[in-house]
């Protein structure tokens, strides 16, 4: 019983206004099938792009499907936890709960079956055995707080962080059955509502009666284990296995709806936690709590409206679908055509998982929009789980991330260059697909990337294949995917306030992953330097991203093969103008030159290098080609402090004995110099044939 977004027992629907549509492929083979799924009201029209210039304005129609009418869906907002079988028929009962809220709410059930509930209205404790209720007490928010209700003897009795708040007259005993729910409530029609905010702890279920001074000192202990023979005990430390399993005799194991947020510390851990060596799972205090959001969405679960089958002879590239309504408003859905089987010698990788990461605004509706750039603005967010099976609306920011690699893919087709594209889920899932080309190409803004990703990509290059990247903020973000369920997590919070970034001390005690167990926040911070592979780090960004501040290159290698052989480049600056702009890399000796040495700790190096000081060698075989600056810029150090300057971008080459060529040219915005420089064409023309792809004359 792991995370499955096909499960949903009974619950409340939400209704969302406007008109809505995603698809859950990424990529598809040439005989597939493209499933777009839609949400409004009156008919719809759909066309089938191949995206042939730098815009997805300039998209080629190459379908037109049936229009359809539409049906408003709608969707099951909040996470909790489902036990099947819940407690039977019991003279005497005690429950007890650890509890931290983050949002308040008319009400947000704790723990609840058919017979009882303890549950939250507003910051006020209430328990209730069949119809008796009792209630008192007062919670703050981003604080632990411990909950005891307990009915015997036809007595009941409320306890909240060791104190009695309530007592009252009740049943003789408790009639259940049915399902239990931790963290929600079920309506008459038993559909789960009234869904809790925030992370629960170690839910214990007593058949004896839990005396005022052991509630006492749990509380003060902040003791999460059962405090003797349980009926039911559910524990949420499972990285690999159930993640919402019942340690008691009863086995009555949990299981999760709609992706609750794990790798969360328990009431004994609130302080930060150290981010170069700390590591939960041999932490006796982390407690291992869950969070649930009583809002969350990572899947829409809308059945299939309209489809479109991929032809047999299909070219690989990006492909879209844009649709209307009978309104005049316009969707669009983004996926890769990938080839049947490998063809061309050149592999490119869209930037999937950043196209993912920009969709923060699925619904534009301020209701319910959250995201990687869109904070909640009701409570932190420690874990965030983005579906694929989420609308797309084309919004500013989603689209760019496809229009920041659309120009590379144009300039191939305007000189004849062959390549097969796939999307980094593809290669995610497939990892034998790098033994089947000598190149590997990325373009715009590959900036989530999975720590296997990092590293089949070393060993790609320490075999012998060649990296062209023409991408910026580059390997900044890990990411760990759910392929299965289509989910990307990204843990984005930091130790410093920077902005797009959540912030707040509850979520500092862990940053842990809970779909591979590993740190998260930066690539860099936890082990995967992006420079150990392609030489440069992260320095910034301007905005806006396509209209922003640019720059041209100065040369300072002039010398240099990439500038002469076997073309002759003419060096004269602007070089690849315009070409440096939004986010960027440079080099880590100059960011360090620059800037200064590292300051925070952060997690070793998973390929054993140490700590880069500029005295002592850390990047040879890298020569700095080029170099932009852009001023009024936003910048980022080594330890991603934050501060306005002179932004920089600089173009690397790595030449290693035995292994293959790296080149990274520096700039989100790389590509779109490409059709308007010549040089840079021919300069790369060399790097390519260097790499041994075929190229223009």
């Amino acid at each position: 019983m792991t995370d499955d977004l096909a499960f949903l027992p009974p619950h409340q629907p939400t209704w969302v206004p406007g008109f809505h549509v995603y698809s859950r492929c990424l990529s598809v083979r040439p005989g597939e099938v493209v499933d777009l799924r839609l949400s409004g009201e009156g008919r719809v029209q759909a066309e089938v792009l191949r995206y042939r210039g730098d815009t997805v304005a300039q998209g080629e129609v190459v379908a037109l499907l049936p229009p359809v009418q539409m049906e408003p869906q709608p969707v099951h907002r909040g996470s909790y936890v489902y036990v099947e079988r819940g407690l039977e028929k019991a003279a005497v009962l005690s429950v007890e709960v650890w509890f931290r809220p983050l949002a308040l709410a008319p009400q947000s059930g704790l723990i609840s079956q058919r017979g009882f509930a303890l549950w939250l209205e507003e910051d006020r404790l209430c328990f209730a055995v069949g119809p008796p209720r009792i209630s008192g007490g007062q919670m703050s928010l981003k604080e632990w707080h411990h909950a005891v209700g307990g009915s015997d003897g036809g007595w009941l009795r409320l306890y909240l962080d060791g104190r009695l708040v309530a007592e009252g007259a009740g049943p003789a005993g408790m009639s259940g059955g049915g399902p239990l729910r931790l963290g929600a409530l079920a309506d008459e029609e038993g559909r789960t509502c009234a869904l809790f905010t925030g992370d629960l702890c170690g839910p214990t279920f007593y058949g004896q009666p839990l005396s005022s001074e052991v509630i006492q000192t749990r509380w003060h202990e902040k003791n999460t284990e059962p405090a003797g023979p349980c009926a039911g005990h559910w524990k949420f430390d499972s990285a690999g296995g159930l993640p919402c399993r019942d340690v008691s005799p009863m086995g009555r194991h949990g299981q999760p709806v709609n992706y609750p947020i794990r790798m969360v510390p328990g009431p004994r851990r609130t302080e930060d936690s150290d981010w170069h060596s700390y590591d939960p799972a041999h932490d006796p205090d982390f407690g291992h709590a869950i969070r649930l959001m009583g809002d969350a969405l990572v899947d829409c679960r809308w059945p299939q409206a309209l489809s479109w089958q991929v032809p047999a002879d299909a070219p690989s590239g990006q492909y879209g679908v844009r649709l209307t309504d009978e309104a005049g408003q316009v969707c669009h859905v983004y996926f890769v055509v990938r080839p049947r089987r490998p063809q061309a010698r050149l592999l490119c990788l869209s930037t999937t998982n950043t196209r993912i990461a920009y969709n923060f605004r699925p619904f534009d509706n301020l209701e319910y929009d959250y995201g990687a750039y869109h904070p909640h603005p009701r409570y932190p967010i420690l874990g965030h789980l983005h579906g694929v099976a989420r609308p797309s609306t084309g919004e500013l920011w989603e689209r760019t991330t496809v229009e920041f690699e659309l120009p590379f893919y144009a300039w191939l087709e305007q000189h004849g260059i062959p390549y097969d594209l796939y999307s980094e889920w593809d290669l995610e899932a497939e990892p034998s697909l790098l033994d089947h080309y000598p190149v590997v190409a990325f373009a715009g803004h590959s900036e989530y990337w999975t720590a296997d990703h990092y590293q089949r990509l070393q060993r790609f290059v320490e075999r012998g294949g060649h990296i062209l990247s023409l991408s910026g903020n580059t390997a900044y973000w890990r990411v760990s995917l759910d392929l299965r369920n289509r989910v990307m997590e990204v843990r984005k919070h930091a130790r410093l306030p920077t902005e797009g970034i959540t912030c707040d001390p509850m979520v500092h005690a862990s940053h842990h992953h809970q779909l591979d167990g590993q740190p998260g926040a930066t690539m860099r911070e936890a082990g995967y330097p992006e420079w150990g592979l392609l030489g440069g780090t992260s320095n910034g960004w301007t905005n806006p991203p396509l209209g922003g501040l640019r720059a041209g290159y100065q040369v300072l290698a002039p010398e240099h093969w990439v500038f002469g052989q076997p073309r002759r480049v003419d060096t004269a600056f602007p070089f690849a103008d315009q070409g440096a702009g939004y986010e960027t890399d440079l080099s880590l000796r100059s960011l360090l030159e620059r800037w200064g040495p590292p300051k925070l700790s952060r997690y070793p190096d998973r390929a054993g290098r140490p700590e880069p000081v500029l005295d002592q060698p850390f990047d040879a075989g890298w020569t700095v080609l080029a170099r932009a600056l852009l001023p009024g810029s936003k910048v980022l150090d080594y330890d991603n402090d934050l501060f306005p300057g002179e932004m920089a971008s600089e173009m690397l080459l790595c030449e290693q004995p035995g292994q293959g060529l790296i080149f990274a040219a520096g700039s989100v915005l790389s590509s779109h110099a490409l059709g308007g420089d010549l040089q840079f064409t021919r300069m790369l023309f060399n790097i390519m044939e260097r790499m041994g792809l075929e190229v223009p004359a």
